[in-house]
């Protein structure tokens, strides 16, 4: 996520991955990053300075920061990590040598440090406190002296923004995008996996046959009792020409519905949730079906000339109550 010129801004680790891991003893916070995490982009020019305080809750935190993705060890020019005995904040400070982008790290020692978090970012900060701005009415809010945006919740407009100390801060979600790069969507108003029951094929990267009739096949056993009540469908699917595509979900009793009927749309997807199904059918065609079982999808190529892969997919269901 672009920072731009800095902000405060919320995230959460709970439901983030590993992506970013400094050795123990040898990184740039002085211990090992096993923990999940989350980045977020910064343009700078050589010789700006860059602060940053990372606040959690009840976890021990680590803010860092890494010119190159693919090697955050040896790019990291900047790190901090507390022992945790004191309050669960970390501050990091630095003017940076060499210009372009670089990546802010929240991360952590260990996989159960993980959770809520807020981060202020500031490049070329004028203030650390209130008191160091020269207005009467001024606060400093990320390292920047401003007039305050709100008095209230009410002023910031958003149902998903909150008055922090004079600033307007974002707490929840109001569409797919502002979760995007997290694996997360936005789910009653909250960056989240999709809801129900997660049901995943794992990586079976089947090569789908360019103009082929019969197509590419993939099967997840679903065991569970009772009806469907609700279902989403991801889709990871490669290919260059999504126009070429037919992908259908099959379940157990035999009903089809056509989620990507050969249109320009990316077939990389969370059905149900993010994109709705082209058709034939929908979704609620399976409400009510008992869904366990066998569950296919299929992915037909009817065009010469490209190749693809289906990567993966995965079903999200819940189960109506007993009563029905």
């Amino acid at each position: 996520v672009d920072v731009g010129e800095g902000g405060v801004f919320v995230g959460d680790t709970t439901d983030s991955v590993n992506d970013y891991r400094l050795p123990a003893g040898l990184g740039c916070t002085g211990f090992p990053t096993n923990g999940r995490d989350e980045a977020w982009l910064l343009n700078v020019r050589a010789g700006q300075r860059i602060r940053a305080r990372l606040m959690t809750e009840r976890w021990d935190g680590a803010l860092y920061l890494v010119r190159d993705c693919d090697d955050p060890h040896d790019s990291c020019v900047a790190g901090v990590d507390d022992d945790g005995a004191g309050d669960l904040a970390e501050d990091l400070d630095h003017v940076v040598s060499e210009g372009g982008p670089h990546l802010l790290i929240v991360d952590a020692i260990q996989d159960g440090q993980r959770g809520a978090y807020t981060l202020e970012v500031g490049v070329d900060p004028t203030c650390e406190q209130d008191g160091d701005c020269p207005g009467a009415n001024e606060i400093c809010a990320a390292f920047s002296c401003l007039a305050p945006e709100c008095v209230a919740d009410g002023d910031c407009g958003s149902p998903v923004a909150a008055c922090e100390d004079g600033r307007c801060v974002q707490t929840g979600c109001v569409d797919h995008a502002e979760c995007a790069g997290r694996g997360l969507y936005c789910v009653a108003s909250g960056c989240a996996p999709p809801p129900g029951v997660a049901h995943g094929s794992g990586v079976v990267d089947l090569p789908i046959p360019d103009d082929d009739p019969v197509g590419a096949w993939a099967t997840i056993p679903v065991v569970g009792a009772g009806g469907l009540r609700d279902i989403a469908v991801q889709v990871d699917i490669d290919h260059p020409a999504p126009a070429d595509l037919i992908v259908e979900v099959i379940s157990p009793s035999g009903v089809t519905v056509r989620l990507h009927n050969q249109t320009s749309a990316s077939p990389r997807a969370v059905f149900g949730l993010e994109r709705h199904v082209d058709g034939p059918g929908e979704l609620e065609r399976f409400h009510g079906d008992a869904f366990q079982g066998d569950w296919s999808l299929r992915v037909l190529d009817l065009s010469p000339g490209d190749e693809g892969l289906l990567r993966a997919f995965a079903l999200f269901t819940s189960a109506l109550p007993e009563d029905g």
